[in-house]
């Protein structure tokens, strides 16, 4: 879906549902909403440059070279080998 029309539908249904919780008082959020729009539709990946430079730091995990780093990383902190 392209983002500019996501977008317009979370603004439509943030709305409807301010309506529906002045009238029924809902519990439930709205399923989508212009913030989840951006947050989806933005590039979440972040650099680790300054932490391999000022720490000398290195991954355990390299997800891109090694087969299943993904998994391993999902699996929690025991499969990373960490107490």
């Amino acid at each position: 879906m392209p983002y500019r029309l996501a977008e317009g539908v979370g603004f439509s249904l943030e709305h409807g549902y301010r309506a529906l919780h002045r009238t029924t008082r809902p519990e439930d959020a709205t399923a989508l909403s212009r913030q989840a729009v951006h947050v989806m539709g933005t590039d979440q990946s972040f650099s680790n440059r300054k932490a391999r430079e000022l720490l000398t730091w290195e991954p355990r995990v390299r997800l891109r070279d090694r087969p299943g780093g993904h998994a391993r990383l999902a699996a929690g902190p025991r499969a990373l080998g960490t107490p």
